[in-house]
C-alpha cells in the first residue's frame, strides 16, 4: 500500500549507493570554515541566499568541543561537502550539498556504518519553496547497514520505528505562504499529522506560525521576535515569566507544603520545558532522619514528578526563545535560562505565595549528563540561587555527594 512516506523513504535509500560521490563533492572545496555547531541547515536555503545559521570560524575551535563542525564551500560560498569531527580529530559522519534546477539536497552519512544517517530536500516551482523532505536513520542507520537500496526501502517500510520522517508540502496565497501542510512519522509515535497557519503583520512581515493537529491541539511554531533586546535579554524575560507561571501551576495542583526543594529537570539540547519535581518538608525530614539510606539520593533523586503540569502565559515568549536556540545553537543559553529561573525561585522564596522550608531553593538539572560530582554539582546549586554558607553546612551534613 503506498504511503506518504514512500518519495522520502525511495530518495534516502537511493543515496545508500552514492557514498561515492563524498570524494568528488570535497573536490569541489575551495575555502574550509569551522562551526562548534550545525550550519547551514537546509530548510534555511532560499534561491537568494544560503545562510549559515550559526558563526563560522577560520581555524578549528581553540578549546575543542566533544564534536566540530567542518564546511567545506565551493567556488560560489556554498556549502557543499561537511563533516562532523570528534575531539580525537576523527570524522563521525560525512555529507555533501546537492543543487540541481529546483531541488537542493543534502545526504550525510554515518561513516561507521557507511550508511545514509540523514536526507534533506527542497523542491521549488519558479522559486517558491513547494516542498521540503526530511529523513533520519534512528540509531544512527545501524540497522540499514550492508543493504542495497532496495531492501532498505523494504525494512524501512515494515518497521515504523526505524526512520524519523517528515513530508511538508506549501500553500501560496498573494505570492506569500499561507499554510503547509506537515506529515509525520517518529519512532515511538507514530504517524501523525498538523496543518502549519502563517499570519502575517501589515508590512508583510512574517509574525507567528500556528500549528493544528487534525484534533485541534494549537501549538506555536514561530513567533517574531525583535533582535534588539539580545538573546541574554529574551532568556531573561522568559527566566521572570517561567519562574511566575511556575508558582502559579504548584498553587493548581494538589502539593504537600511547606516545600523544602523543588526540582526543575529538562533533557540538554533537547527539551527546556522542565518537569516539576517537588520535595516536602516533610519527606524531608523522613529522607534526613534515615541513618541507613543514602540522604543525597533521596532528597534529590525522587520520583515526584508532576508530568501533565503546564506553564500557562508563557508559549510566545518561550517559543520565542526556543527559535533563537534551535537556530544558533544556544544549549547553554538555555541551561542558563533555567538556572536563572530557578534562583528567583530560590532568592524570592517561591514570590512568597506558597510556603516554604526556610532552607528551601530550587534547581534545574538533567541528571543524564550533570551533576555527576561534586564540585560540578556544587556549581549547579549555587548557580541557582543557594548561598555558599548553606551549601557549606549541608555538606558538613553529610546531604551532598
Amino acid at each position: 500500500m503506498k504511503t506518504i512516506f514512500d518519495e522520502v523513504i525511495a530518495a534516502w535509500a537511493s543515496t545508500i549507493d552514492e557514498i561515492g560521490l563524498l570524494a568528488e563533492y570535497r573536490q569541489k572545496v575551495t575555502t574550509v570554515k569551522y562551526a562548534t555547531e550545525y550550519c547551514f541547515k537546509l530548510e534555511d536555503f532560499t534561491p537568494d541566499a544560503f545562510p549559515p545559521g550559526n558563526e563560522l570560524l577560520d581555524e578549528i575551535p581553540v578549546e575543542a568541543p566533544l564534536v566540530y563542525e567542518e564546511y567545506g564551500l565551493d567556488a560560489k560560498g556554498l556549502p557543499c561537502y561537511c563533516r562532523t569531527i570528534n575531539k580525537d580529530g576523527q570524522p563521525m559522519t560525512a555529507g555533501f550539498y546537492r543543487y540541481t534546477p529546483g531541488r537542493v539536497e543534502f545526504v550525510q552519512y554515518n561513516l561507521r556504518y557507511r550508511t545514509p544517517h540523514v536526507f534533506k530536500r527542497i523542491e521549488f516551482a519558479e522559486d517558491r519553496k513547494i516542498a521540503f523532505l526530511h529523513a533520519v536513520a534512528n540509531g544512527g542507520g545501524f540497522k540499514f547497514a550492508g543493504m542495497t537500496p532496495q531492501q532498505a526501502i523494504d525494512a524501512a517500510k515494515a518497521d515504523k520505528n526505524s526512520m524519523f520522517l517528515s513530508v511538508q508540502e506549501y500553500e501560496y496565497e498573494n505570492g506569500r505562504i499561507v499554510r503547509d501542510i506537515s506529515h509525520n512519522r517518529a519512532p515511538g509515535a507514530g504517524d501523525y499529522d498538523f496543518t502549519g497557519y502563517y499570519t502575517y503583520d501589515q508590512k508583510d512581515m512574517l509574525v507567528e506560525i500556528k500549528d493544528v493537529s487534525p484534533q485541534g491541539r494549537e501549538r506555536l511554531r514561530y513567533v517574531a521576535w525583535d533582535k534588539t533586546e539580545g538573546l541574554q535579554g529574551l532568556a531573561d524575560r522568559l527566566a521572570h515569566e517561567m519562574a511566575q507561571a511556575i508558582v502559579t501551576a504548584l498553587l493548581e495542583t494538589d502539593i504537600e507544603t511547606p516545600l523544602a526543594i523543588l526540582q526543575l529537570t529538562y533533557h540538554y539540547a533537547d527539551v527546556y520545558m522542565p518537569t516539576l519535581n517537588p520535595l516536602s518538608v516533610t519527606e524531608k525530614e523522613e529522607v534526613t532522619a534515615d541513618n541507613t539510606g543514602n540522604v543525597w539520593e533521596g532528597l534529590f533523586v525522587n520520583d515526584n514528578y508532576l508530568d501533565h503540569t503546564r506553564l500557562k502565559g508563557i508559549e510566545k515568549t518561550f517559543t520565542q526563545f526556543m527559535n533563537q536556540v534551535r537556530s544558533h545553537g544556544a544549549h547553554d543559553t538555555a541551561r542558563g535560562m533555567l538556572q536563572k529561573t530557578s534562583a528567583l525561585l530560590t532568592t524570592s522564596r517561591l514570590f512568597g505565595r506558597i510556603l516554604v522550608d526556610p532552607e528551601f531553593f530550587a534547581y534545574a538539572i538533567d541528571h543524564s549528563i550533570e551533576g555527576h560530582d561534586s564540585e560540578e554539582f556544587k556549581e549547579i546549586l549555587l548557580n541557582c540561587g543557594m548561598p555558599e554558607q548553606q551549601y557549606e553546612e549541608w555538606d558538613k551534613r553529610g546531604w551532598l555527594r
